[in-house]
């Protein structure tokens, strides 16, 4: 089935292919499972035998998972772990042939050695691979990732950039979107503008909490605001850090002295050490609104754990990706709330935020880079530039936000409970 789910991966109907794959493979194991308990139980159907079955049942369920999870994908692909658990399910069937009979004994020897040779084979010379398949049309059509790294939180993509003028590449996590490997704002591919929008929105910046490092980008252009003092970083997928290494303009902030980079859930990390400091500054790189445990990171309930951490006139910076709801939650919670970038970001304030666009500007043009100390904008006309970029949006404060422009519902608020950006309107419906 694996194979199978391999040749049709650039089908046009490979999601209906998948779903029956799946109904087969649930088919049979549902077939296996009384099979199993018939030959479990088949020298006496007494409730001992019986709830032995059961119980090897429930123990491979429960244990089974946390072995993969913690233990296999830190050092095997998804695909292997596919694989072993498919060349651990022949050599259990074989083994279990060959102790029938004397008579079936060698054919389960036969099978035995058969099925652990093509297991090795496929192992070791990978004759197809599934996930760059799988992920060969995003971004473009019938182009593979030219790196894929995985571990048991995830899947990062790194694809070249085929755009013209764009020489940086693109990082996808989970097959969704992340970002782009840039940090330059006159060749602006992935939005850095807001970067540096918020690198100079607020003055005396001194201690910053980032959640979700992602491609780093982000983080380089914040660690050079010259007031900064520290950067703390939750990033809970470390294969971020392998990607960031190999670019030279962005792997100066894994060795920066301001920055301390902790891999943690962003939520599980806040709810230990919300009492112990307050942050100028909190910036989330959070997902699609659709996908799924987003609402983790726009509920009501994580927003008012940001604002525990906040200093008295800190602000929060986050991604809405166009959900009216994730405005709506925002205001629920914070005095003052805004959208920024078109509906892309959201950003909740205990403090009203003046622009004021002198201040702005001398603090954009400020900026010195975090290693050598030189300036971003080393002259007037850069400066000037850079300063016109920014300044094409600003700050809407939510009373005056017209939702209408992307949706005709009325906003809500978004909690654990109800997760209704993952499941109530999802990606289609906003």
């Amino acid at each position: 089935i694996i194979y199978l789910a391999y040749l049709s991966a650039n089908s046009e109907n490979y999601l209906l292919l998948y779903g029956l794959f799946l109904f087969c493979s649930a088919s049979i194991r549902g077939i296996v499972f009384p099979l199993v308990h018939h030959l479990g139980a088949n020298k006496a159907k007494t409730g001992r035998e019986i709830s032995n079955v059961y119980f090897s049942n429930v123990f491979g369920s429960a244990v089974a998972p946390l072995i993969v999870s913690f233990v296999l994908l830190n050092y095997f692909t998804t695909q292997e772990v596919y694989l072993l658990i498919v060349g651990l399910t022949l050599l259990v069937s074989a083994l279990c042939v060959s102790f029938q009979t004397k008579n079936v004994k060698l054919n389960g020897l036969f099978l035995y050695a058969g099925s652990l040779a093509i297991f090795i084979w496929v192992l070791l010379f990978k004759p197809f691979d599934l996930i760059e398949q799988l992920a060969s049309n995003s971004p473009y059509p019938n182009t593979p990732p030219s790196r894929i790294i995985e571990n048991t939180h995830g899947i990062v993509q790194e694809y070249v950039a085929k755009e013209p003028n764009a020489n940086t590449s693109i990082i996808y996590g989970n097959n969704a979107y992340d970002g782009r490997l840039n940090t330059n704002l006159f060749n602006d591919t992935n939005g850095i503008d807001r970067a540096y929008y918020l690198a100079s929105i607020k003055p005396d910046i001194k201690n910053i909490l980032v959640i979700g490092m992602s491609s780093g980008a982000w983080l380089k252009v914040l660690t050079d605001i010259p007031t900064l003092e520290k950067i703390t970083v939750v990033e809970i997928n470390p294969a971020y850090k392998e990607v960031i290494e190999t670019v030279p303009n962005i792997s100066s902030v894994l060795s920066d002295p301001k920055v301390e980079i902790i891999y943690d859930d962003g939520r599980k990390w806040l709810n230990k050490h919300k009492d112990e400091m307050k942050f100028d500054m909190v910036v989330a790189n959070t997902t699609w609104h659709w996908r799924n445990y987003s609402s983790n990171l726009l509920s009501l309930e994580f927003n008012s754990l940001i604002k525990s951490v906040m200093s008295k006139d800190a602000l929060y910076y986050f991604n809405a990706t166009r959900s009216i709801d994730v405005f709506r939650t925002t205001k629920e919670v914070f005095p003052y709330s805004y959208l920024h970038d078109a509906f892309s970001m959201s950003v909740g304030s205990l403090k009203p935020i003046v622009f004021d666009p002198a201040a702005v500007k001398k603090r954009l043009c400020s900026l010195r880079d975090s290693k050598s100390k030189k300036l971003i904008f080393d002259n007037e006309s850069s400066c000037n530039e850079a300063f016109r970029i920014i300044n094409k949006s600003h700050l809407i404060p939510y009373e005056s936000i017209n939702f209408s422009e992307i949706s005709n519902r009325t906003p809500e608020i978004i909690t654990d409970d109800n997760m209704i950006t993952e499941y109530k309107y999802g990606k289609a419906i906003l």
